[in-house]
């Protein structure tokens, strides 16, 4: 996000929430790390209001709501305030993201503008001069200016904390979790993938592959499936879809497309008979009424995911439970001098902090490079396969390799297993290659229906061409029927 919409959402958050929010980052942030004036330009205002908020917070002992700031604060600034965005609700993790954004970006805005006004002693030779004259101590002269230097840069969010404080976190989260107000794992309806632990909240996994072999349709299935639970659970919150390499229309078709059971190139052949398309009809509808949020910018830069997911994130329709990214390689970064290595670095390290910023589930697409010297012709990856940087697999949480022979080999590679592979080419599985807390190793079985372009969980009870995909998709249409769009 841009620094100064990360200074307007903090401050709706306080002025919103007031205590609780403002305990979170009050006394420790200070008003000299707010940059903006209201007009987004760099100036005071910003700092003003904050400075009226900690004197409400610490001084007067009230809480600094919107209405208590009116009797501090101008006309102007509270108008200001008044007109932010309404927040759903109060996201702690989010706010001490925020407080950590505003204090790193104060740093570099005070250190710069103090280097700036040294930097002026040296613009021209008479001012030099008249500096030197002026300067009776050179000791004295450099420790003042050395000393207002490490002022600016006295940083309050990367401090040590004793672990009692830790411990008392900890133990918040661990009572959440035992009584069921939070779920570190997300129900998608696919059994296979809760049993065994895949994409956790508030983590980055990636999933790889080689082109073609459906990598996307699996991540938007599980997507689908978890904007399914979302709503037949009436839990708030929705999934976002970020789709650099299909268009919004596209995404949606084939997300009806899943749910129909039907081959969508018959629609564009013109061979799709009329029970087929009621069919879809049908489901189009379905999906229309599902919480997914879709972004098919193309070549979106990391840092506009950042500010559009957690402007979402704050959002009436928020927070955002689960985000995907298709794909990785297609972000579009503007710092031309990285190397194509360090960009991909830079891409999916940025959504590695995303996560921790919102506490979302989220899945970024890669794709695989097979070295056929090492893999043989077993055509998998494995963990460095990665294309063009390694260094994905350090930034992420999990990385799994979606592995699918029936589509490798109608690409024309001929797969050879070795000798006590656990594998078959029967069907495709996700091999687990990372886990930053876990085991891994695990070859998870997959069904795969080709013409219909989907995956299904093979425990469940299945029919050819009409297999189950969600154990949660009969009570959602139950719940749908008479009940029209929200969206």
């Amino acid at each position: 996000m841009r620094p100064f919409e990360a200074e307007q959402l903090l401050l709706k958050h306080i002025v919103q929430f007031g205590n609780d929010a403002a305990r979170v980052c009050l006394p420790q942030l200070t008003p000299e790390k707010f940059c903006f004036a209201l007009n987004g330009n760099f100036g005071t205002s910003h700092s003003l209001i904050w400075s009226e908020i900690r004197r409400v917070y610490l001084k007067d002992n009230l809480s600094p709501t919107l209405n208590v700031l009116k009797s501090y604060i101008g006309q102007e600034e509270y108008d200001y305030l008044d007109a932010l965005p309404h927040l759903t609700a109060l996201d702690i993790m989010f706010v001490e993201q925020l407080t950590n954004v505003i204090d790193k970006q104060g740093l570099v805005y005070n250190v710069s503008k103090y280097g700036h006004t040294l930097g002026s002693i040296i613009q021209d030779t008479e001012h030099f001069m008249q500096t030197l004259d002026s300067i009776t101590d050179i000791e004295a002269w450099t420790s003042d200016k050395l000393d207002k230097l490490r002022n600016n840069v006295s940083i309050q969010s990367d401090g040590y904390e004793h672990v009692s404080t830790v411990g008392e976190r900890v133990k918040q989260e661990w009572d959440e979790l035992r009584s069921g107000k939070r779920s570190a794992y997300i129900d998608s309806g696919i059994p296979i993938l809760k049993n065994n632990y895949l994409f956790p909240t508030g983590e980055i996994t990636v999933i790889h592959g080689l082109s073609g072999s459906g990598k996307s349709t699996f991540v938007f299935q599980v997507l689908l499936g978890t904007a399914i639970g979302l709503y037949l659970n009436n839990k708030p919150g929705c999934v976002a879809i970020n789709s650099l390499e299909m268009t919004s229309e596209r995404l949606v078709e084939r997300l009806a497309g899943i749910l129909a059971h039907v081959d969508l190139t018959k629609l564009k052949t013109g061979q799709m008979s009329t029970a087929e398309y009621d069919r879809l009809l049908e489901w189009l509808g379905f999906v229309s009424n599902m919480p997914i949020f879709v972004d098919d910018t193309s070549f979106l830069s990391t840092t506009a995911l950042q500010y559009r997911a957690s402007g979402l994130h704050v959002s009436k329709d928020g927070p955002v439970v689960q985000l995907a990214s298709d794909y990785g390689e297609l972000f579009r970064e503007d710092d031309s001098n990285l190397s194509k290595e360090q960009r991909i670095d830079k891409v999916f390290r940025e959504q590695f902090y995303l996560s921790r910023m919102i506490g979302a589930s989220i899945i970024a697409i890669s794709q695989s490079t097979v070295d056929t010297a090492i893999s043989g012709r077993s055509y998998i990856a494995g963990a460095d396969g990665t294309r063009y940087s390694k260094a994905i697999l350090q930034a992420a949480d999990g990385l799994c390799e979606l592995w699918n022979p029936e589509q490798i080999e109608k690409a024309g590679r001929k797969i050879v297993l070795g000798e006590g592979s656990s594998l078959t080419k029967d069907h495709p599985y996700l091999l687990v290659q990372k886990r930053r807390s876990g085991s891994v190793g695990e070859s998870i079985p997959f069904g795969w229906n080709a013409p219909h372009v989907t995956f299904f969980d093979m425990s469940l009870p299945q029919t050819p061409d009409n297999e189950t995909i969600y154990t949660t998709l009969e009570a959602a249409v139950n719940k749908r029927k008479g009940i029209t769009s929200t969206w």
